[in-house]
């Protein structure tokens, strides 16, 4: 087993957000020697120890121990190594372990292979793909020019890392790489869902001998007791305890009081997956209601059931749907197949007072927002990963973010949300009815962000948990299907709409920050939990399904652990925030307002390579030269300038950096057997200049030119 060191905060050297983890140095001197490396085994201690930040997680009895302590076992480890990320290069040891990846920087920085220590933690649900690429990495050493192979992780907070073994032909490059993808592959290609002992939830629990803390958050009776919920207009109904109605929805209902157990079947058989309408939330102050449910199937008989949630709320109430879906697919549904969406017709009333005297007739307010579906979800999400990891030029980046769709999907369902707070926080009392196609997707979007556009409490770390418990868990969000569904067989539906709805929620809290317990910050560890796979909370469809695999005793709360992770304010007290009044908080929906997360700009090349020290004269040069690939920096690393047509790219022959051809000249006369030489290294090699131009082998035999046999990039 791993030893467990104490928590201790961060470094200045982990500066690059959680994902980020302050590892010592081991003892100076180069990683590139001897060809050893470790074959896979458990229960292994690596030859230095990891002194890795670690997550904090509350267990049953009150205890709180770090995570994930001594239920880690290395599996494998590689002794010489060298990787890249966001143009930034280091060279160190690998440890591979049952919870994560982890890439320790070696020594000092040394010209052409070691820009900056950059030392690397990549837990095992957070890697979206590990693939090995024969020939893809370009090397250079006295002897010639050569190609090794690289493994690359793609990984789902925005990382892309390449990994490679720096070692000379002949010297069994392919064998440490092979052992790699063989031991991280068959951890990587399967939901953290199948019931198996050695996922990393399950570890953390058995070896901890009792559950953690946090499961049982969502209180059905308290939560509607706090928003103000009328016992004589809302009841509690009980028909679906044992999921036989709906298995999708939860196991207790709060129903309006004049409907019948009957009335309800009868109202949720004509809506999908009889998902019917169910109250998520109440106004503690006007009494409207939201609820919400999935597309109709037919001529409405939910009618008069939504007409007793209607007076529930008020005789005067009035009855808005709200489709989250464009009116053209809602217009599709409802003339191809008599459903989809709701005919103002079938829901007419006679109103109260003069109206209602003179024979008027009142029929519900029908909304349609064009919030994209998932395919669509997927795609920009695609787009906008590649887009950071491509490392673009800055001229380049508005547009290309735009490109992406990225923003406008948030601006849409920000504009969604603060239309539904709206009408909930108007003083004309109102029943809202929230719905997509199933009711899980975007429904639990809009309905989860217009709960924190108006309840103080789901500002508040405590209330935001049981907000996502109550409208994400338990009433059905498929996140098995939408997380994993390229590795059960269905691709088609897999989407990041809950990391959709965590950019959401962090624009509305970088808008209003004092309006809020939790920070940005909070939210992007709340990601990075969620996307590493080391808890059972958030990975099940919906409530039936993580009753059924017993995930509350045998897997780790996410709450359990992000509650006792967090950085908390000591000096605010936000207890008072539950029983405060409900409070519009309007967030910004134009595009013109609206910003990227930097959640997912952690790992950019703006930020990683202000870690590197590439004019450093003290450094020394490695025999071995990593050419640093071209997409990976979008301008001149001296003058800074963008690469284009008419500035074309060209590799240092020392460094492996990148250069225009003003910064990076070809030499010529007795030095042009060096080939290109970029300005730092030139000057660093230039200390006795009569003694270089006596003898240019001197300045040349870092690195020579390339073998006859060998051709050469045209670009460099």
């Amino acid at each position: 087993m791993l030893s467990t060191p104490p928590v201790r905060p961060p470094s200045p050297d982990a500066g690059l957000g959680p994902g980020f983890v302050c590892l010592p140095d081991a003892a100076e001197g180069s990683p590139l020697q001897g060809d050893s490396h470790s074959a896979p085994a458990r229960a292994k201690r690596p030859a230095a120890p990891l002194g890795l930040l670690q997550w904090r997680v509350e267990l049953a009895d009150g205890a709180v121990v770090s995570l994930p302590g001594v239920a880690e076992s290395l599996l494998l480890q590689l002794d010489e190594v060298a990787w890249e990320m966001s143009g930034v290069r280091c060279r160190g040891v690998l440890f591979l372990t049952d919870f994560r990846l982890v890439l320790q920087p070696c020594g000092a920085p040394i010209v052409g292979l070691h820009d900056a220590a950059l030392p690397l933690e990549i837990p095992l649900g957070a890697a979206a793909e590990c693939k090995a690429e024969r020939s893809a990495a370009r090397l250079y050493a006295p002897s010639g020019d050569y190609s090794v192979d690289q493994v690359l992780i793609r990984c789902h907070d925005f990382r892309c890392v390449r990994i490679i073994a720096p070692r000379r032909p002949g010297r069994g490059v392919a064998a440490p790489l092979d052992a790699l993808v063989g031991a991280l592959q068959p951890r990587l290609l399967r939901p953290p869902l199948a019931e198996l002992p050695g996922l990393p939830s399950r570890l953390f629990v058995a070896s901890m001998g009792q559950p953690t803390a946090q499961w049982g958050l969502l209180d059905w009776a308290a939560e509607f007791l706090r928003q103000g919920a009328d016992s004589k207009r809302w009841r509690p109904c009980r028909i679906n305890l044992q999921f036989e109605v709906c298995d999708s929805y939860p196991p207790l209902w709060w129903v309006p009081v004049g409907a019948s157990d009957d009335d309800v079947q009868l109202a949720f058989a004509c809506r999908a997956r009889r998902r019917g309408p169910l109250l998520t939330w109440h106004h503690r102050g006007s009494g409207s209601a939201l609820l919400r449910c999935a597309q109709p199937l037919g001529p409405a008989s939910d009618s008069q059931y939504l007409e007793r949630a209607r007076r529930a709320v008020h005789e005067d109430a009035r009855l808005v749907f709200f489709d989250c879906r464009s009116r053209l697919a809602a217009d599709a549904n409802y003339v191809y197949h008599r459903g989809g969406v709701e005919d103002p017709r079938d829901y007419v009333r006679r109103p109260s007072g003069a109206a209602g005297l003179a024979g008027e007739l009142e029929r519900p307010l029908l909304l349609c927002f064009e919030i994209p579906n998932l395919h669509r979800v997927r795609e920009s999400f695609h787009a906008l990963r590649e887009l950071v990891e491509g490392c673009p030029c800055d001229s380049m980046w508005l547009t290309s973010l735009a490109k992406t769709g990225w923003l406008e999907s948030i601006r849409q369902l920000l504009a969604a949300a603060l239309t539904v707070a709206r009408l909930l926080h108007d003083r004309d009392r109102r029943l809202v009815v929230v719905h997509c196609s199933d009711g899980w997707d975007r429904t639990a979007q809009v309905a989860s962000l217009a709960q924190v556009l108006l309840d103080p409490f789901y500002r508040t770390a405590d209330g935001l948990a049981v907000l996502i418990e109550k409208d994400w868990v338990a009433f059905g969000h498929q996140f098995e299907d939408r997380q994993f569904g390229s590795f059960i067989g269905h691709a088609d539906l897999q989407a990041p709409i809950f990391l959709q709805w965590l950019f959401c929620l962090a624009a509305v809290v970088q808008g209003a920050p004092l309006k809020f317990e939790y920070t940005s910050e909070d939210l992007g560890l709340l990601a990075d939990i969620w996307l590493s796979g080391w808890s059972g909370s958030l990975c099940h469809n919906g409530e039936r399904d993580r009753r059924g695999r017993r995930a509350e005793t045998a897997q780790t709360s996410i709450w359990a652990i992000w509650l006792s992770s967090r950085e908390r304010d000591g000096h605010t007290d936000h207890r008072s925030w539950r029983d405060s009044p409900v409070d519009l908080v309007v967030p910004a929906v134009s595009l013109k307002q609206l910003t990227l997360w930097r959640w997912c700009l952690r790992f950019d090349e703006s930020v990683v390579s202000q870690r590197g020290s590439f004019t450093e004269a003290s450094r020394e040069q490695s025999d071995i030269v990593w050419w640093l690939r071209d997409e990976a920096a979008p301008e001149c690393f001296f003058c800074r300038r963008e690469f284009a047509l008419n500035r074309r790219r060209h590799h240092c022959r020392l460094c492996g950096l990148l250069f225009c051809s003003t910064c990076c000249r070809r030499m010529s006369g007795r030095l042009a057997e060096a080939g290109r030489l970029c300005e730092a290294c030139l000057s660093r090699h230039s200390s006795d200049a009569c003694a270089r131009a006596n003898d240019p082998v001197e300045l040349c035999s870092a690195l020579r030119d390339p073998s006859p046999g060998t051709s050469e990039s045209p670009r460099s």
